[in-house]
């Protein structure tokens, strides 16, 4: 019902279209997040490349955007089933200064299109036939030409019954940004610290590639190499902290650093760790071994920490204020919330659930002052409109331990 709705707001030229900046490398990594694991459980590999010519930021309609691609990925993943689906995004320079074209393709290995049918696939309700399923959703293809055409672009399909298909997306005359304009959000002095990683470390080839993933989340690296005595004179300011250690004898040495400074647990350790006959306390520290694995493995369980460990934090501030919050009327609120709307907005997914659960939180925080709570709920706002399925589900996650908190200590 809902692609029947969109279709026609489009078909009569009412739809709504919120140009903005827009990171394009995250709106692909989402994209591709989300099917991570059905592509994994049925043996295919989800292969992204981002090439260099994209630029940090451009003014587009993120929104519409991920519609289209989550659109065609899922199509991509749902069909195909030996092989590979692969997410290429890349730009090419205009004529004027500060415009380029931006070029998205989604090619797959499976079963391919015939002639016949690639001249009939946009059409709405149809369905392309192969030897194993129907390639193409009902309305999903159709939605996906008109909202490329609404947004000065066109759709392009090449495909060879047996061998597989590519879709290109083509965008003209975006425009380019070199840095987000938008306001940041408020932070207070507890969660500062939050975005700050200490890295104790010797060389290593992946110490590049781990550095990259920490900046690009946002943190603040200290990389003090093979410094113990550095290290702990640093400590103090740091939230995270990462070893990477090749050698036994430093490895107990680290050991018996976080041991000892980490008593009141105001650390979180993680350790990476090369050699094969080494353990460690998991209520000590988190482990992610680097002995003997393929190196996609270890920097998908690497991200996958640092989101778990970012989420952790937020929580712990999510309900902060600056003076103590002692009114029981707030704890019956916030329960009231969380079992007529946060529970439902949880399990069902659906759009509407979730804003009413941003609608009364936001309210919530404005009448106590939870400044935190409320840069939460207005950015979970902008995810819904945004369509970003992935931090919606962060987000959600965030306050699921969030309530559990305050719940435990009250």
């Amino acid at each position: 019902m809902n692609d029947i709705l969109d279709l026609s707001k489009i078909e009569e030229g009412n739809i709504d279209l919120e140009f903005k900046e827009t990171d394009i490398r995250k709106v692909v990594g989402d994209v591709v997040n989300i099917f991570s694991l059905e592509a994994s459980g049925k043996g295919l590999r989800l292969i992204t490349e981002v090439e260099e010519s994209i630029p940090p930021y451009v003014i587009f309609e993120e929104a519409r955007l991920r519609q289209i691609l989550l659109n065609l990925v899922g199509n991509a993943v749902k069909f195909t089933q030996e092989g590979s689906v692969t997410l290429h995004a890349f730009a090419q320079p205009e004529e004027k200064q500060g415009l380029i074209t931006l070029i998205i393709e989604v090619a797959d290995t499976g079963p391919g299109i015939s002639p016949e049918d690639q001249k009939v696939i946009f059409m709405p309700f149809h369905q392309a036939q192969t030897d194993q399923k129907t390639h193409g959703a009902g309305l999903g293809l159709s939605i996906t030409q008109r909202m490329v055409h609404v947004m000065n672009g066109e759709i392009k399909l090449v495909s060879t019954p047996g061998k597989g298909s590519r879709f290109t997306t083509v965008f003209y005359h975006v425009q380019t940004l070199d840095k987000v304009t938008g306001t940041q959000k408020p932070v207070t002095k507890e969660s500062e610290k939050i975005k700050k990683c200490l890295f104790i470390n010797e060389p290593h080839p992946l110490k590049e590639e781990l550095v990259q993933v920490l900046t690009s989340n946002g943190f603040q690296v200290k990389d003090v190499g093979l410094n113990l005595s550095r290290a702990k004179k640093e400590i103090q300011n740091f939230r995270l902290v990462i070893f990477c250690c090749l050698q036994d004898e430093i490895l107990r040495n680290t050991r018996n650093i976080f041991e000892k400074e980490n008593l009141e647990k105001q650390h979180i350790f993680l350790i990476l760790n090369v050699a094969p006959g080494f353990s460690i306390d998991s209520t000590k520290a988190v482990s992610i071994p680097l002995y003997g694995r393929p190196e996609k493995e270890i920097m998908w369980e690497f991200r996958k920490f640092i989101q778990q460990f970012e989420e952790d934090e937020k929580s712990r501030y999510l309900f902060y204020r600056a003076s103590p919050l002692n009114d029981n009327t707030f704890f019956i609120k916030l329960q009231q919330i969380f079992r007529e709307d946060f529970t439902v907005a949880f399990h069902t997914k659906m759009f509407d659930k979730i804003a009413l659960f941003v609608q009364h939180i936001k309210e919530l925080a404005i009448a106590y002052k939870l400044r935190n709570l409320e840069a939460y709920a207005l950015e979970l706002d902008r995810y819904l409109k945004d369509f970003d399925i992935v931090s919606i589900e962060s987000q959600m996650r965030i306050f699921k331990k969030a309530y559990e908190i305050v719940l435990n200590n009250p």
